[in-house]
């Protein structure tokens, strides 16, 4: 007996799921949002749903988006807005990651992509990214634009440089490893060893190959002291 109800259970939540899914999607077709504007910088909802500029919030975010431009990455972004006391729309401090999304947004410049993420199935509810799974809808001059799109599109190309110059930097740092590193293990624990030089400054200088774990270990005691 409790199978069955438990089975009804289970299809009476997945027809709910479905009508849900299917009244969003005919929204989505005929271009009607669906956004949480209290976590969402700059946009208010006016009376009859549509996307509406706060202007004292859009400061920041011009702020974010001309500093992008000039050079600044989104550490010294982030650290500068908490510095200065300006707080995250959460109320929080600021954090690079923050930063970066709010460049990537394309609701700055006025353009909207509908159903970015999906529910994967009626009993997780698990929001997955929408990687083609469902159709999506792109908006071009949805709603008033917080910058220009080329301000936008000079931000992202700052950000692909950005990342490009890191991961250059990450694969000459890989290339420089030493030949052993990573292959020895320590007999005791099985730890990887790691190169030291002693005595550096000095003539007698000398290269040794000492266990992670004892490493580590030291540290803690020096701190410790």
């Amino acid at each position: 007996m409790l199978t069955v109800l438990s089975s009804f259970a289970q299809e009476e939540s997945k027809n709910v799921s479905d009508n849900i899914k299917w009244r969003y999607r005919r929204k989505f077709e005929q271009g009607e949002l669906a956004i949480n504007t209290t976590r969402f910088l700059c946009y208010e909802k006016d009376e009859y749903g549509d996307l509406i500029i706060n202007r004292s919030q859009a400061k920041i975010v011009e702020q974010i988006f001309n500093d992008c431009v000039n050079g600044k990455g989104t550490f010294v972004i982030a650290k500068e807005l908490t510095n200065e006391g300006v707080r995250t729309i959460a109320g929080g401090s600021w954090h690079s990651s923050i930063i970066l999304a709010i460049l990537r947004n394309g609701k700055y410049k006025g353009d909207v992509k509908l159903q970015k993420t999906y529910s994967k199935d009626h009993l997780s509810k698990k929001k997955c990214t929408n990687h083609g799974e469902v159709d999506s809808y792109y908006i071009e001059d949805n709603h008033s634009p917080i910058v220009t799109k080329e301000i936008w599109e000079e931000a992202q190309r700052k950000i692909r440089s950005r990342g490009e110059v890191k991961g250059n930097v990450s694969e000459r740092k890989y290339q420089n490893r030493y030949p052993l590193t990573g292959m020895l293990i320590c007999s005791k624990c099985g730890a990887t060893l790691r190169r030291r030089t002693w005595n550096s400054k000095y003539d007698c200088k000398k290269i040794v190959w000492q266990c992670s774990t004892y490493i580590n270990e030291e540290k803690i005691l020096v701190r410790g002291q």
